[in-house]
């Protein structure tokens, strides 16, 4: 799958909005301040249970509400994170298609690996480093690492970025 502003939104983030609206319903399902007896509470007040099962029902009612509550809040967070992915994702601006797939990050690397390789002119070096550099920042590892892009760049070159990887992290 190729990471774009459009999957994050379609996968991520429309997701995380219907599990929150659905999160705000269940809250109305615990209480409802309505005129009706529509909610959790209101029906367990009607019911009127006996009186050793009433801390009971409202230790529960205070479980189920706190969980929901917690899980509105992670709902929330996975959905700003997701938003803000895709803010990330659209500033790299129209280069996002070719730069994410294994051959866009192949041919974005490739001659720069060569020129690290072979060594050579410094200012040649500066660039490729530099270049090397902003995919390792940009791309996340376990799709920089993969085999589609290791059978793209080959052998040589897929150990050289490895490499380059490794005294990265270790930095």
């Amino acid at each position: 799958m190729t990471v774009t502003e459009r999957t994050i939104r379609r996968n991520f983030l429309d997701l995380a909005i219907e599990a929150r609206a659905a999160n705000l319903e269940q809250e109305k399902l615990i209480l409802n301040h309505s005129p009706e007896p529509d909610s959790l509470v209101e029906v367990l007040t009607l019911l009127a249970p006996p009186k050793e099962l009433v801390p009971l029902c409202s230790r529960l009612v205070n479980e189920f509400s706190y969980s929901n509550a917690h899980e509105g809040q992670q709902e929330k967070k996975l959905a700003g994170n997701a938003e803000a992915l895709a803010v990330d994702l659209r500033k790299l601006g129209s280069n996002v298609r070719a730069a994410l797939t294994a051959k866009g990050i192949a041919t974005r690397l490739r001659e720069a690996l060569r020129t690290i390789d072979a060594g050579g002119d410094p200012a040649e070096l500066f660039r490729a480093f530099h270049v090397v550099s902003l995919a390792l920042r940009e791309i996340p590892a376990a799709q920089l690492l993969s085999a589609s892009v290791a059978y793209e760049l080959g052998g040589k070159k897929f150990a050289l970025l490895n490499r380059l990887h490794a005294q990265r992290s270790e930095a």
